[in-house]
């Protein structure tokens, strides 16, 4: 990550932590907090440092089945229209709302509003995959 895009990335970081009443992380690698619920992880993006990742967790997972996995694909081939979230298994077998924005064009209330609107989407999804599934939340 060049130094511009790491002061920006670390002011908007400083200004959304401000705003939202949380701890500034010590380090430019970003920041994961719990937030109703549901954690979140907010770094800069690995292979474009211009813009950041931004991961809301929706719930853990059961052992992967066929019949989960085909849904999920339907829910973020429905969904891809509709909003600039996708739908992510990471490496803890949490089911994650994934998004990307540019650093430069993003304010704090911008993220906080993004935030909310993956925390929305992460509801949503909860409540589609209990209703076929009977999984539980995170």
């Amino acid at each position: 990550m060049n130094d511009t895009a790491n002061a920006q990335f670390r002011a908007l970081i400083q200004d959304f932590c401000t705003e939202a009443g949380l701890a500034m992380p010590n380090d430019s690698l970003g920041i994961e907090f719990e937030a109703e619920g549901h954690v979140t992880l907010i770094v800069p993006d690995p292979r474009n440092a211009a813009r950041m990742l931004i991961d809301v967790s929706v719930l853990t997972l059961p052992q992967a089945r066929a019949d989960l996995l085909l849904t999920l694909h339907q829910l973020n081939h429905a969904a891809r229209l509709e909003h600039d979230w996708v739908i992510t298994i990471d490496v803890a077998d949490r089911l994650c709302l994934h998004s990307q924005r540019d650093i430069s064009t993003c304010h704090a209330a911008d993220l906080q509003s993004l935030l909310s609107e993956g925390i929305e989407r992460s509801e949503e999804h909860t409540s589609e995959l209990q209703s076929r599934f009977g999984i539980s939340y995170a």
